[in-house]
């Protein structure tokens, strides 16, 4: 980054911060969020919100296929539903089991968002990218994309997401760096997600490389959630493989060395921690409305860990579109439900899960 480069960052990031509609937002939502946790108890501080449970890929390592319940698109009534719990809360992330990118409605969705002066983001395969969606995702005010690529040549990538063109994503990624300087715009920020397997924990190094070439500074490691016998093969934390913790460290020092922001989880379970995903801070809503407690409780469908094999219920704390998204937050289920997991009182779908056992980054 030029002097002028940087400047000009620090002159863009103050007028957002200092902009009167921006204060006013801001200082809107704090008075509201005081307000009501003073009379009614915490609130949530983000929002997952599950744009669509719709993809355009048959990746190896989600779960789609497993899921037993129906995959639909939201529409703008429930969204609008949703949004009324916008005004007290800080972020919002547009995913869940779907790609972001096959909903019709993302850039609206996006305009909502951003009219609360939300933090707003989410992650993609980046397929669907044309330059025309491109620009009018930088111009809408998003403020951070993350490309999920799990591997550093085509021939790995494509074994993994089932569908996909290698070169075509990496050229899309290329295209949103260039289109973001030719319109000036810092955000949104880019990153990579890096789901790492047996199949591709090699290219872990080669990767950083790769994201050091394409502008990208932040990467994001994380470990497959299983839920067949061959997925559990997949997973690095069930091989005691000394060559896995060496990738790990000398990526770290590689990315240090490039000037890469990159988030690693342990390259083993850690037993007895707190969830990472942190359902007493936020709340996740599936396509049809429904209030979910956290990524893992979304759909039905098996999960596996260390060879324990456990069929995740369908958990929700009520519907939008049957009551207030507020009012559901505050029901007594729910608030009891957060002190457990607050607590480490963890439900057997909770012991299976790696958020609570720092094998996803927060």
């Amino acid at each position: 980054m030029t002097a002028l480069e940087a400047l000009n960052k620090i002159l863009r990031t103050l007028y957002y911060t200092f902009h009167p509609k921006h204060l006013f937002l801001s200082v809107r939502r704090r008075v509201l969020r005081k307000t009501k946790t003073l009379f009614h108890g915490e609130l949530p501080s983000s929002l997952f919100i599950e744009v669509t449970g719709v993809c355009n890929l048959r990746c190896v390592i989600c779960h789609r296929s497993h899921i037993r319940e129906e995959l639909g698109e939201m529409d703008l009534g429930t969204f609008a539903r949703v949004a009324r719990i916008f005004p007290y809360v800080e972020s919002v992330c547009l995913m869940g089991i779907g790609e972001p990118l096959a909903s019709k409605n993302i850039l609206e969705m996006i305009a909502v968002c951003k009219s609360y002066g939300l933090s707003v983001g989410f992650n993609s395969n980046g397929v669907l990218l044309t330059p025309s969606l491109t620009k009018d995702l930088i111009l809408s005010g998003l403020d951070t994309f993350v490309f999920s690529i799990d591997g550093a040549t085509k021939e790995v990538y494509e074994k993994i997401r089932i569908g996909s063109n290698f070169d075509k994503v990496i050229e899309n990624i290329k295209t949103f760096t260039e289109m973001k300087k030719e319109l000036n715009r810092n955000n949104p920020i880019l990153g990579l997600e890096f789901v790492a397997i047996t199949k591709n924990i090699h290219e872990l190094l080669p990767y950083i490389d790769l994201a050091k070439k394409i502008g990208i500074n932040k990467i994001v490691v994380s470990h497959v959630i299983t839920f067949s016998e061959d997925q559990e093969k997949e997973a690095l934390y069930n091989h005691s493989d000394p060559r896995h913790q060496q990738i790990w460290n000398e990526a770290i020092s590689k990315a240090r060395d490039l000037g890469i922001r990159l988030i690693l989880p342990p390259s083993q379970a850690v037993e007895n921690s707190n969830c990472r995903f942190r359902p007493w801070k936020c709340l996740f809503v599936s396509w049809k409305g429904d209030v979910k407690p956290c990524c893992t409780y979304l759909h039905s469908l098996p999960l596996l860990y260390k060879g324990k094999k456990i069929i995740v219920p369908t958990m929700n704390f009520g519907n939008v579109h049957k009551e207030d998204i507020l009012n559901l937050w505050y029901s007594p289920e729910y608030i009891k439900f957060r002190e457990q997991i607050l607590n480490k009182k963890y439900t057997e779908i909770c012991d299976c899960c790696l958020y609570s056992k720092e094998l996803i980054p927060a």
